[in-house]
């Protein structure tokens, strides 16, 4: 027999304050008496109450000791265990994690990979026939959102449509999410239990979720865990001036067993170099690759034999990307020109035509409009031209007064243009005043006066400065050249090649041409593609990541199938999943010990609330019995008061 609280044994005092009631006299007071034959009742009374005599048996003790003896054991909720039925509602959590796509090797295995999550469908499948026979089931799935594939039905056909539709999610999933639904959907029935179908694998921990049900965790006891993992890939260019890539990969195996495999670096499709490593159990090493080519993006690919492939390859893209072109707008401005050569930048000036100026033929990537009036650029051409480019706006985009700067002491808030910057030692004479754009947020301040406006407008990156570089010594301090080197970077971080890394499935802000009518992931190796996400039927400029780890290439087309523009983006399973080693002692809840339920040998105090179910075995509580054979005993005692010590 087992007991789910220990609180219920500060009762069983009441055992010995009932033997030290039959030990205790009660006191008289001395009279004398003629004669004591008529008293012979009275004496034996008191001959009975004599204090800390010998106990006699008595019945009626022993009844009281047994009663409160079986009290004591119904406060402690005593329960046994009982073979495993499940019960008239069953709530499924299915673990689709990443490293639910691990192989499962077996000798006798045929018919292509089998994994984690296949074994999981299966195991769910044989449990339900076997013991679940009758029951209403209920299947969530982990991925990023806790998803319900199946609610409340008892069909076996149901059961299995719903596993089947279950796939792999290799971004963050979310643990805790799906517990906490499962509790909900739990909390008010009585006949439910929960049972959470996974590898032990939690990066994260579901100790504040709450679950007022049995719950069962099916979890293998044996799975494959040797997987070799890149952990971080990175290119630079190498600074000698020759345009050649230096490389830097971390790569750790998470295995218990020593690894020797290759390790192999492609500048985009063609093979640049391969290393071999040797890693023991556990063991981290960083590799090096020099001199390689310029590329759009690199691969590093560890050519290792392992359960979990998904994490063996790694994307790299270099920082700056391509060069970028620039239109410039303007009277001239020799530092500014000077400033954004150094950063790279080609740019492509145009001329003032009447009022206006020119409309670009050539492709660009950005604008800088340098101190020209606002109605140079008002024309529908214009207009649409930078709606459909980030802009740099110098004294210009903005209407108001010309305000002194009174103060050179400068509020620079933390943004990507603002970085190393502080402006100490800086003089501005004046700037304007006046109602910013609404996308606008000031990112440098004199006083209660914004020099420097940032913000995203469509998607589209802008910045503003209210003052004229001319009136200012700025481009004279050696803070200037960073400054533009930032501008440059944060207007065009979405006209380079790459769009990054991303973990796959996760919501990505990315920058898209207004002309764009239709967009698509294609994937590099030619194997499933995604089509973007439409809002409003116009491409969003919030997409989501495609959710299976590998290369895409976004391409966005016009209404005439013109391709407008192409990037590359990596998508990266959860890193944290790489760690195949399963996590011993799943545990949730946080309730106190008195709260807790019935615990397994060495189970801490604070485990689960709830009520554990071991393995193949369901918990059958007894203190309904307890309670009616205390009613019995009682009865009984009330028996032999009447009669005496015979019943």
């Amino acid at each position: 027999m087992f007991f789910e609280s220990l609180a219920g044994l500060w009762f069983a005092l009441s055992l010995p304050a009932i033997i030290v009631m039959y030990l205790f006299k009660r006191k008289y007071i001395d009279t004398p008496v003629s004669s004591h034959l008529l008293w012979s009742r009275v004496l034996k009374d008191i001959e009975a109450n004599r204090p800390w005599q010998k106990l006699r048996n008595r019945l009626l003790m022993l009844i009281q000791l047994l009663a409160a003896a079986l009290l004591v054991l119904a406060l402690m909720k005593p329960f046994v265990w009982s073979e495993q039925e499940a019960r008239d509602h069953v709530v499924l959590v299915v673990d689709n994690s990443a490293s639910m796509q691990s192989l499962i090797r077996k000798p006798s295995q045929e018919g292509g990979p089998y994994t984690r999550l296949q074994e999981a469908k299966d195991r769910i499948r044989e449990w339900a026939k076997q013991e679940a026979r009758g029951s209403r089931f209920t299947v969530i799935s982990v991925g990023g959102v806790p998803e319900v594939r199946l609610s409340s039905d008892d069909s076996f056909a149901a059961l299995d449509q719903a596993l089947a539709g279950i796939d792999p999610f290799y971004g963050t999933a979310a643990y805790e999410e799906a517990l906490s639904l499962a509790a909900a959907l739990t909390r008010e029935d009585p006949e439910a239990e929960i049972r959470l179908v996974t590898d032990g694998q939690w990066p994260e921990s579901a100790a504040a979720v709450r679950l007022d049900v049995p719950w069962t965790v099916d979890q293998p006891t044996r799975l494959d865990t040797d997987n070799i993992q890149v952990v971080q890939f990175g290119v630079r260019e190498d600074g000698t001036g020759q345009r050649t890539v230096t490389a830097v990969a971390t790569v750790k195996n998470w295995g218990a067993q020593e690894a020797v495999f290759d390790v192999s670096l492609y500048a985009a499709d063609r093979l640049a170099e391969t290393k071999q490593l040797q890693l023991a159990a556990g063991e981290q090493r960083t590799v090096y690759f020099q001199g390689l080519p310029s590329a759009d993006y690199y691969r590093l690919d560890a050519e290792a034999d392992d359960v979990l492939q998904e994490d063996n390859t790694a994307y790299a893209f270099l920082s700056g990307g391509r060069h970028l072109t620039a239109v410039l707008a303007g009277e001239g401005n020799l530092f500014l020109e000077k400033a954004l050569s150094l950063a790279g930048v080609d740019l492509l000036k145009v001329q003032r035509s009447g009022a206006t100026f020119a409309i670009p033929e050539s492709p660009f990537d950005f604008v800088v409009v340098d101190a020209v009036e606002n109605s140079a650029i008002a024309g529908a051409e214009w207009q649409e031209l930078l709606a459909d480019k980030p802009v740099w706006y110098v004294r210009t985009g903005l209407e108001g007064a010309e305000t002194a700067v009174g103060v050179n002491d400068y509020s620079v808030a933390d943004h990507p243009v603002t970085q190393y910057i502080s402006l100490l030692d800086t003089h501005i004479a004046s700037a304007l005043a006046g109602e910013p754009p609404v996308w606008a947020k000031p990112i440098i301040t004199a006083g209660q006066l914004p020099l420097v406006y940032a913000g995203e407008e469509n998607g589209q990156e802008r910045l503003l400065f209210a003052f004229d570089l001319h009136d200012s010594d700025l481009p004279l301090r050696s803070e200037f050249p960073i400054l533009v080197q930032n501008a440059v970077e944060w207007l065009g971080k979405s006209r380079t090649s790459s769009l990054g890394l991303a973990a796959a499935s996760e919501t990505r802000e990315i920058p898209v041409s207004l002309k764009a009518a239709r967009a698509q992931w294609i994937a590099a190796d030619g194997g499933q593609g995604w089509d973007a996400d439409i809002v409003d039927g116009r491409v969003s400029s919030l997409q989501t990541v495609p959710p299976v780890p590998g290369l895409y290439r976004f391409v966005e087309w016009d209404e005439n199938g013109t391709e407008l523009q192409s990037r590359w983006l990596a998508s990266v399973m959860d890193s944290r999943e790489s760690n195949l080693a399963m996590q011993p002692g799943l545990t949730f809840g946080s309730g106190s010990q008195e709260e807790a339920g019935p615990k397994e040998s060495g189970a801490d105090a604070g485990e689960s609330p709830a009520v554990r179910q071991a393995e193949g075995k369901a918990p059958v509580p007894v203190t309904s019995w307890l309670i009616v054979l205390v009613i019995i005993v009682v009865l009984l005692e009330w028996g032999v008061y009447q009669r005496g010590n015979s019943v």
